[in-house]
């Protein structure tokens, strides 16, 4: 797909960047939040096809990290919020993309900050998360549930 005027393509949003813009939006315009503050959006990215040299595929263990993007409220819940929405959420997955592992002194620390500000949205899962077709050895699992979703402004 091009656009009219320019030659480059346009890089389209994924389904996630999508939906999540969408209900990170919807939630601030609910919450009636300053225009003049920020707000930030926050969910984990595999990073096992990130670093370099990337994980093997039968890599048994946790890497994932926590990305943040930040916008002002305002910036969210006027003209083009959407596009405003999916353009810092795609630019944090690329910025974090490039080095996973940047800056990992200050993770808890920056976590910590976020959660404490109702200003907050988190994706605490994403269904392309395939937990039921994970084996780790002793068979798929029959149940799982989300037990930390536990704040408001978590979806």
């Amino acid at each position: 797909m091009q656009h009219e005027n320019y030659n480059a393509p346009i890089q389209l949003p994924s389904t996630f960047t999508v939906f999540s813009a969408h209900v990170w939006a919807s939630i601030v315009r609910a919450k009636c939040f300053d225009p003049k503050e920020h707000t930030f959006f926050g969910f984990l990215m595999d990073c096992r096809a990130r670093l370099n040299p990337p994980v093997d595929e039968d890599y048994f263990g946790n890497c994932v990290r926590s990305v943040y993007a930040a916008i002002l409220v305002g910036d969210l819940t006027g003209k083009n919020e959407l596009r405003h929405a999916c353009t810092v959420i795609r630019k944090s997955i690329s910025d974090t993309g490039k080095d996973p592992l940047s800056d990992c002194e200050h993770w808890f620390t920056d976590v910590k900050a976020l959660l404490a500000t109702e200003r907050a949205v988190n994706a605490a899962s994403s269904p392309r998360f395939q937990v039921y077709e994970t084996d780790f050895g002793w068979g798929r699992p029959d149940r799982c549930e989300m037990i930390s979703m536990n704040r408001d402004g978590e979806f």
